[in-house]
């Protein structure tokens, strides 16, 4: 053989090792959910849903899982993961027929209807830096079933993955120190995992691993403590001040840090390392003071409410059936606008918003005139109008009457449900949606904005 040809020949392989990589890496991190139904077009209830770590697999002309068909059945398998922005590539290999359908709403591969044995489809799509989703519905008619699904970048962003509110950056290493090149970086929404003694990501050690999260995040005012219980070692930063350092060895410690915080955005940075034997990390974060507000003040003819009860429910009406709008701490004095007929109930106004207290638990000053008014829900304002902004949620997640979790719950929207956002809360904790006809809040944790929305467009319509 000449040299002109060895190094043809090399540079072929180095060629085919190169997207051979470029296209793992492509993939690693990303939990897919796996529904399978008896019948070949994913209607009614799956009978078995699972969670694989990758879209390879082979059945051959077995069932793919207990109790279910070994041939006529359908599959539905869904994902979400963080991609930097660029033209990609997806390929997808299967027996019989298909969807690859991105973002819940784009059909990237449309070839489910009529049977497709044993092919191969390409589809290319340019995607913008964030989280995006993946879906792929698989139809088994009889014989061999198999589905793979692979992408490369074809073009790359400039934009490297940024840590968000809700949003974690993770970055897996393949030693214990964090050092040198991550193995694989990419979106996640909570540090805390339980991989026990199986391997984070597909191809990656079980052991000998480490990683780092970074989120930032909007913190109001006043001290919090972060808690955390691990095996192996952890650490805990809030922007450049260190808040837990426990980088040693552990069966399961729990260690917690409290700090005091300014109101604004902050970095929240959670180091982990695994050395051997099982693995896990459980993180949490909480607010363990407050600062006292500056009341505003109230002109001395103005009728009074003086709370005079430990904590008492602001509500949205004269009954103690409606929404808790807020919660006030004994001594507090705020405005009084009307009453009930008999003074049962006094309409106030707290932070500019307007509600209800139990006249049980109030002490009325300079009440001798005050309007009687309809004490209903119906005197509330009315509900804002949609935004034109829509979240997905990543979890199955309450609905409540307020932006907390002390708020009543009025039903729970399903995970990877897109609805309509029609206001949030200053701090972009919770958000106020519309789902199946009632408005509501839903925790800025377990939802995912979509790509492109303006946070700035969308009304403040809580004060929290």
């Amino acid at each position: 053989m000449n040299h002109k040809r060895l190094w043809l020949l090399v540079g072929l392989v180095v060629s085919i090792l190169l997207f051979s990589n470029q296209t793992l890496l492509a993939q690693n991190g990303f939990q897919w959910t796996v529904s399978y139904f008896n019948n070949e077009w994913l209607s009614g209830n799956p009978v078995v849903t699972q969670t694989v770590s990758s879209l390879n697999m082979n059945w051959g002309t077995n069932a793919p899982a207990p109790g279910v068909n070994a041939d006529h059945w359908s599959a539905r398998f869904s994902t979400s993961g963080y991609f930097v922005g660029g033209t990609y590539r997806f390929t997808l290999s299967a027996d019989d027929s298909v969807h690859l359908i991105l973002d819940n709403a784009n059909y990237l591969i449309d070839n489910y209807d009529t049977p497709h044995p044993d092919q191969t489809w390409t589809a290319d799509v340019t995607l913008t830096t964030g989280v995006h989703n993946l879906q792929v519905d698989l139809r088994e008619v009889t014989s061999i079933a198999y589905v793979n699904l692979s992408w490369t970048m074809l073009g790359s962003g400039s934009t490297p993955p940024q840590p968000a509110n809700g949003i974690w950056v993770a970055q897996y290493y393949n030693n214990t120190n964090l050092s040198g090149t991550p193995y694989s970086t990419f979106n996640e929404y909570s540090p805390t995992h339980n991989w026990g003694s199986n391997s984070p990501l597909s191809g990656f050690p079980a052991d000998n691993f480490s990683v780092r999260w970074t989120e930032v995040q909007y913190f109001s005012e006043g001290t919090y403590e972060f808690t955390v219980r691990s095996d192996d070692g952890v650490r805990v930063r809030l922007d450049n001040q260190t808040v837990i350092d426990q980088w040693h060895l552990s069966d399961g410690g729990v260690y917690t840090g409290r700090i005091s915080v300014t109101p604004g955005n902050h970095t929240v940075t959670v180091e982990y390392f695994e050395q051997g034997g099982i693995a896990y990390i459980d993180y949490s974060l909480r607010q363990v003071t407050t600062p006292t507000p500056t009341p505003t003040p109230i002109p001395p003819s103005q009728p009074r409410a003086q709370i005079n009860t430990g904590t008492l429910n602001f509500r949205s009406a004269a009954t103690t059936a409606s929404s808790i709008l807020g919660k006030l701490s004994r001594g507090s004095i705020y405005p009084i606008l009307g009453r009930l007929a008999d003074n049962s109930w006094w309409q106030i106004q707290v932070n500019g918003v307007t509600g209800w207290v139990s006249g049980r638990y109030v002490i009325a000053l300079d009440a001798q005139n005050v309007p009687i008014v309809d004490g209903s829900a119906s005197s509330a304002p009315p509900a804002p109008s949609p935004s034109g902004a829509a979240l997905t949620t990543t979890a199955n997640l309450s609905l409540r009457s307020g932006p907390s979790t002390s708020n009543s719950r009025m039903t729970v929207i399903p995970v990877r449900t897109a609805v309509q956002i029609v206001g949030r809360n200053a701090s972009q904790t919770w958000w106020q949606v519309v789902y199946d006809n009632r408005t509501g809040w839903v925790s800025g944790r377990y939802v995912q904005l979509n790509t492109g929305t303006d946070v700035n467009s969308i009304p403040v319509t809580a004060n929290n």
